[in-house]
């Protein structure tokens, strides 16, 4: 019997990440289908997890640390020719060594999850004896960097608004799949505006305009249609891609430039959600209680809702700080 051949682990590595590829397809209901399937079979799941890569962004990110992995692979374990026997073992010894190399806890947060998903593992930090991430180490957003001062914000006033008025991703602004039309923009019977967008992972949401930014939205989105609100979630996501695609429009932009810190207004645009939310719930009588991480939970969880995140610990320590 001759010698099996795998292709080289860099080879092999590059064939498991390209199966693992599902662009164009939505994240959310694959977990949700994935959550059926481990329910059936009395399995524990992530309930943040789904199996492939739904996003660009996250493929190359996940890319560039199983080229990093395999390198390592090769230098220190040159015995290894199939990464099929790679086990928790070997990969976490590779992030210890990441860890003692100087890596960032959130550098190394990334390489466990790429791992994890391209290798069909399941490391937690505590057995990798990995530090936690901590929002005390994120410098991004925080504060005016040298770059965010090498653009005129007048050549890109209506799109900056836009962005604080919803907080969407910059996909939303330009070149995303669904990247803003004047149909993204819709009321609800009471006058209430909303965008409907489709970001990260495929994954649709309905984003309340502040009330802050509302005429400016309106001057800016004249004649905006008035639909009646579903509380189903396919439903509304399927109504939306229709509408989006049958509409014959122009993108409401047409340029963005990357020297903008996109995220930042994200994260004013979540902190002023999170006001809007106590001022209502003050309005109407209700206690305001600090239950989650000092802030009430019932409005955090309306803005992580907003913002497209399922996990309100990401609003907390990468929004509100």
């Amino acid at each position: 019997m001759g010698r099996v051949k795998f292709g080289s682990i860099i080879h092999q590595m590059n064939m498991r990440m390209n199966s693992l590829k599902r662009f164009g397809q939505s994240k959310h209901d694959a977990k949700a289908d994935f959550r059926l399937e481990q329910k059936a079979k009395g399995d524990v799941w992530n309930p943040a997890s789904a199996p492939g890569i739904y996003s660009f962004k996250t493929f190359d990110s996940y890319h560039q640390t199983s080229m990093e992995f395999a390198k390592w692979l090769k230098q220190n374990h040159p015995e290894i020719k199939d990464i099929q026997v790679i086990d928790k073992a070997i990969v976490i010894q590779y992030l210890q060594f990441r860890q003692q190399d100087g890596k960032s806890a959130y550098t190394i947060s990334k390489d466990m999850s790429a791992l994890n998903k391209v290798l069909d593992l399941s490391i937690r930090k505590k057995e990798a004896n990995l530090k936690e991430r901590s929002y005390k180490d994120v410098t991004r957003s925080r504060t005016q960097k040298a770059h965010d001062r090498k653009y005129s914000p007048d050549n890109y006033k209506n799109q900056i608004v836009f962005a604080k008025a919803c907080g969407c991703r910059r996909e939303s602004i330009l070149g995303g799949n669904y990247q803003v039309k004047p149909c993204s923009v819709w009321q609800n019977q009471n006058g209430k505006l909303f965008v409907s967008l489709i970001e990260k992972g495929g994954r649709f949401r309905n984003a309340p305009i502040l009330l802050t930014y509302e005429k400016a939205i309106r001057e800016m989105v004249p004649n905006i249609e008035t639909r009646e609100t579903i509380s189903d979630y396919k439903m509304d996501a399927e109504r939306f891609r229709k509408i989006y695609f049958n509409a014959e429009q122009p993108f409401l932009f047409t340029k963005y430039t990357n020297k903008i810190d996109n995220h930042a207004f994200r994260a004013e645009y979540a902190r002023a959600r999170y006001q809007e939310e106590i001022h209502k719930k003050e309005s109407a009588g209700k206690q305001i209680k600090a239950d989650y991480r000092g802030y009430d939970k019932e409005c955090v969880l309306k803005v992580s809702k907003s913002l497209g995140h399922n996990r309100p610990s990401v609003v907390v320590e990468h929004y509100f700080r």
